[in-house]
């Protein structure tokens, strides 16, 4: 092959990143959040943002958007994803951080966590988990009568499906919003639903802006020479689903982030927000 769209995980990206490497053969994944799977490798690019940006401006809209002076951190010290998006929140949020409570991934009980930090009346709790988890924390949150409102990053996609009710007026981090009214977006949507017969999720869209962002540095090169395509990717500014798209010289891409909220079991784009 000459150049490689993939893989989709930050566990896979992260072992194949260097045999690409070592190959000479571009390789740029949709949705590898890991910071590490760029670090070093010339031929590495990713088209989504990276966990620690993520976490950073969360904590940005958590602060300026909803105007939030307190905050708790829900963490799953088993998770290296809740552990990266965790840290960046902490360091980057200019409230009060009144606790940072961890869990781990074979909890489902998380009673003891919300009754710790029941009289600490917090804005905002940011968790960010999975869906299937936040689910559960969020559900137990609301039992308890915690009324603080709720952030989480790009794990939370899909929640509405399961956990509509417990997350309403929620808000969480993704890489785009099938509300957002760019041409470019709506275009992508209506082609895929006639194609598949859904709604893409987000990394649906990831795959297609990277599929065309390598078929563009194909032809930008003019060869299917690795060394040159790798140039073209280098140089790439082009506009996309999910965001304009430039590299940085990790090959991490830098662009706005996406902040949803659940509204009425809908996810609605609430604001575009960068560091």
């Amino acid at each position: 092959i000459v150049a490689l769209v993939g893989p989709v995980i930050s566990g896979t990206s992260l072992v194949v990143g260097p045999l690409a490497e070592e190959a000479g053969i571009p390789m740029l994944s949709p949705t590898a959040t890991n910071p590490d799977v760029t670090i070093d490798l010339d031929y590495v690019f990713r088209a989504c943002y990276i966990d620690p940006y993520q976490g950073r401006v969360v904590a940005k809209f958590a602060s300026e958007n909803l105007d939030a002076k307190s905050a708790i951190i829900f963490k799953n010290v088993s998770n290296d994803y809740s552990i990266g998006l965790a840290d960046a929140f902490e360091a980057a949020f200019t409230g009060d951080l009144l606790a940072v409570e961890g869990y781990t991934g074979e909890d489902n009980d998380f009673n003891a966590i919300i009754a710790k930090i029941d009289e600490l009346d917090p804005d905002v709790i940011f968790v960010p988990d999975y869906f299937n988890v936040v689910g559960l924390i969020a559900k137990q949150l609301n039992e308890a009568g915690v009324e603080a409102t709720l952030l989480g990053g790009d794990g939370w996609d899909g929640i509405q499906a399961d956990y509509a009710a417990e997350v309403e007026g929620y808000y969480f981090a993704n890489h785009y919003a099938t509300t957002d009214e760019a041409e470019i977006v709506q275009n992508f949507i209506t082609q895929y639903e006639t194609t598949f017969g859904e709604v893409p999720n987000a990394l649906g869209a990831l795959a297609y802006d990277a599929t065309y962002v390598m078929t563009s540095a194909i032809e930008a090169a003019g060869s299917t020479d690795g060394a040159a395509i790798r140039d073209a990717l280098a140089a790439t500014e082009q506009d996309a689903v999910c965001g304009f798209i430039k590299f940085d010289e990790n090959g991490d891409t830098v662009k706005a982030i996406s902040m949803i909220t659940i509204t009425d079991g809908e996810l609605q784009l609430e604001a575009k927000v960068s560091e």
